[in-house]
């Protein structure tokens, strides 16, 4: 217990340099590593012939000589960062219990110092040694980004494990334990004093004799406190909002703004936690490996260099902090965007389209079932547009008007002042009369950057000419990353593609195809009547380098099993449902838990 407190301390007093090296050194490894590995896996996909990973294939993608080799890689290289970003948390916490001063910069210098004796001999080895413990460290590197972006990270895998395959990962990580724990000081000699790989781990062993199991349960139980630490700050956080959005809001929209909000604090902590999880692991080990060994064990630390100048250092580390940020914020919104698409299916969550706004809440194509959509967090909205007579793009399915308005009339005979008269929300209920009819251009306005739109072009007179105002309209509002539009016009498609190549598109199919409609050029999805959709059809769509929307899926089970075979986006009347269905499939599953008996839901 003292060793752990003074851990703590040693660990507290190192918080303003450790917290700033792992911040840039992430900030630096994902924006490079996670574009790099995106583009590694791509090349791989594309030359194994696979196309598009799925359970059904990933034998056959790994048995490929280029994979196993792109694996390797991917391997050697989280093992070497992991190698750089602990030997310089090591240096860190041995400075600061030698009594000298911590910089980043010396930190930076014995990571890249680790690295460099790599390549001395017999020391590559090490290199497998750290894949063994990766496992026990993954909090390291990129997993709070992956949660940012929607990619699955190893703490996703253990969520949405079942029980006994849980079971089974922690008895796993427990033998780890077991196993390399008379060499846990392994990175220690080899940070912090001049011997090799194999000298370190003899000198590990020598001081951790006959405490092989003790060593074990207490790396297990620091762990444990750590995370207990994390979810207790976490859970006392889901606590507050709860319970502030059951006490003003109703309850179903309590549940799903409650939702919203923990997903995002999911995501933080994700992030923060990546940031502590190794720091605080290691000022523990470095804690103990100074008590252990002797006074006379050399250790040698990173000197500084001449005297720099202390502003220029600032600017220099404000600039990288800025490129790097930048950098990783574009990744980011283009995989968010599906700009960039990773062709394979455990890394790509299904996405929640409310069919003309939340349809079953409020009336469809107006800003009550926007708002609705918006608020349970749905990730597109579906609108259809057409032109008035006056050659306005307007937001409504029908040609005629006579279901929703009561008026008889085609919509393209009346110009848009007309249409201002009558009264699109009445036919739903009372509350929503006197509801006006949208045009385009205030859709975008209002929600064009807050929620990605899928807009299909109605065939309801000249679709060339709607597609090419339509398309001025989101070039207007610079909606070109969130906006789908799609169409069972073809032609209407060819025309988006024409004007602007950037603006993704879907064709709207109500056959059943394998062929003919998933080679079309010009589109970036297919979205499909759910009568028609099989394993095999997405397979093939996928195949062909195109996303999958199903419409119009108003059941839980029929979700389930869209989501289970892949699709990307079901587009869904009840988009609360939906949003429900797809969380429960994740980690987020115990959030929907204990939601919903807070607000008996």
């Amino acid at each position: 217990m003292q060793k752990m407190i003074k851990s703590a301390k040693i660990f507290i007093r190192a918080i303003p340099s450790i917290l700033l090296f792992e911040i840039l050194y992430k900030l630096i490894i994902t924006a490079i590593a996670l574009p790099a590995l995106t583009y590694l896996l791509k090349w791989a996909i594309d030359i194994s012939g696979v196309g598009y990973i799925t359970s059904e294939n990933l034998f056959q993608f790994l048995t490929y000589p280029e994979s196993l080799g792109l694996i390797v890689l991917i391997l050697i290289i989280c093992s070497v960062l992991s190698l750089a970003e602990i030997s310089a948390v090591i240096s860190g916490f041995a400075m600061l219990y030698k009594k000298k001063n911590i910089s980043v910069f010396l930190m930076i210098k014995a990571g890249f110092k680790s690295i460099g004796k790599l390549f001395r001999k017999c020391n590559f080895i090490l290199v497998f040694y750290i894949l063994l413990i990766l496992p026990l460290t993954q909090f390291t590197l990129t997993s709070g980004v992956f949660a940012f972006v929607g990619m699955p990270s190893i703490q996703t895998i253990y969520g949405t494990a079942s029980n006994r395959i849980f079971i089974a990962i922690i008895l796993f990580l427990f033998l780890i334990s077991l196993l390399l724990s008379r060499r846990i000081y392994c990175l220690n000699f080899f940070a912090l004093t001049d011997s090799g790989y194999f000298e370190s781990v003899r000198q590990s062993k020598k001081i951790t004799e006959k405490k092989l199991f003790s060593n074990a349960v207490s790396i297990i139980i620091w762990g444990i406190l750590i995370t207990a630490f994390f979810l207790i700050v976490f859970f006392a956080v889901c606590f507050i909002i709860s319970f502030a959005m059951k006490g003003f809001s109703e309850p179903d929209k309590a549940f799903f703004i409650s939702l919203k909000l923990i997903k995002t604090v999911m995501k933080i902590f994700t992030a923060v936690s990546s940031v502590f999880f190794t720091p605080m692991l290691f000022a523990y080990i470095t804690t103990r490996f100074f008590y252990e060994t002797d006074d006379d064990t050399e250790i040698i630390l990173p000197e500084p260099a001449e005297k720099i100048n202390p502003v220029k250092i600032r600017i220099i580390t404000f600039a990288v902090f800025a490129l790097a940020t930048a950098l990783n914020y574009s990744f980011m919104k283009d995989i968010s965007a599906e700009n960039i698409i990773l062709n394979a299916s455990f890394l790509n969550k299904t996405k929640i389209t409310a069919h003309r706004g939340f349809s079953s809440k409020a009336p469809e194509n107006t800003e009550p079932a926007f708002s609705e959509a918006l608020e349970i967090g749905a990730d597109f909205i579906e609108l259809d547009v057409q032109l008035s007579k006056d050659k306005q793009v307007v937001v409504f399915h029908d040609k005629n008007l006579s279901r929703i308005t009561g008026n008889n009339e085609l919509l393209k005979n009346l110009d848009y002042q007309e249409l201002l008269e009558l009264d699109y929300g009445k036919w739903f209920g009372e509350e929503f009369s006197g509801t006006k009819i949208m045009t385009l251009d205030e859709v975008l306005e209002k929600f064009g950057n807050k929620i990605n739109l899928n807009i299909e072009i109605k065939k309801n007179g000249d679709e060339t000419e709607t597609a090419e105002l339509t398309v001025n309209l989101i070039e207007k509002y610079n909606c070109i990353d969130s906006c789908y539009i799609t169409s069972f016009s073809y032609n209407a498609l060819r025309t988006v593609k024409k004007i602007n190549p950037d603006i993704k598109t879907g064709l709207i199919a109500n056959i059943m195809t394998y062929g003919g409609y998933s080679t079309l050029h010009d589109i970036d999805a297919l979205s499909l009547n759910k009568k028609f959709v099989s394993q095999n059809l997405i397979n093939n769509i996928h195949l062909n380098g195109k996303r999958v929307f199903v419409w119009t899926v108003n059941d839980r089970a029929e979700a389930e099993k869209l989501i289970s075979m892949g699709a990307d986006n079901i587009i869904t009347d009840k988009p609360d449902m939906a949003v429900k269905t797809v969380s429960s499939k994740s980690n987020e599953a115990y959030i929907i838990d204990f939601l919903a008996k807070i607000f008996n839901y």
